[in-house]
């Protein structure tokens, strides 16, 4: 699961958990990115719960996969003025949690991120190269 977490988020916290039910299993790997540059913060946070349910009569069985992803970024930068912003995305899909997170942090980023950044670009004119460097920073860190 590191292996996973440094590949896939560069870092980070990560903990796994599974438990019996009454026709199978289920378990959940929950993943946590915290960004903290100068300027301007950043969390990044996945929750995979994948069920498996055996198939009555069969040597087979079903799978389910409900993958959340939630993002949350925040600007500190007192000469450009502050903004927060954050949103979540959640899927049930019966692929790999690896095909499902990587369709997911592009939706995000494309929501949040490509759309924002036009519209910050046009509001604030006067922040700095730096400062929105930092921003673009972070951004990649946190994808």
């Amino acid at each position: 699961m590191e292996q996973y977490q440094d590949l896939y988020f560069g870092g980070g916290i990560s903990s796994a958990y599974l438990w019996d039910m009454d026709n199978g299993f289920a378990g959940v790997v929950l993943i946590k990115k915290i960004g903290d540059a100068a300027r301007t913060r950043g969390q990044w946070d996945s929750i995979h719960v994948v069920e498996v349910a055996h198939k009555i009569g069969g040597r087979s069985a079903k799978y389910k996969l409900t993958a959340t992803t939630m993002l949350w970024v925040r600007t500190a930068d007192t000469a450009a003025g502050e903004f927060d912003i954050g949103g979540s995305l959640t899927r049930q899909v019966e692929k790999e949690a690896t095909e499902t997170e990587t369709s997911m942090r592009q939706q995000m980023i494309q929501v949040y991120f490509d759309g924002l950044n036009g519209i910050v670009e046009t509001m604030r004119t006067s922040v700095p190269k730096n400062t929105r460097e930092a921003q673009r920073r972070v951004q990649e860190e946190l994808s």
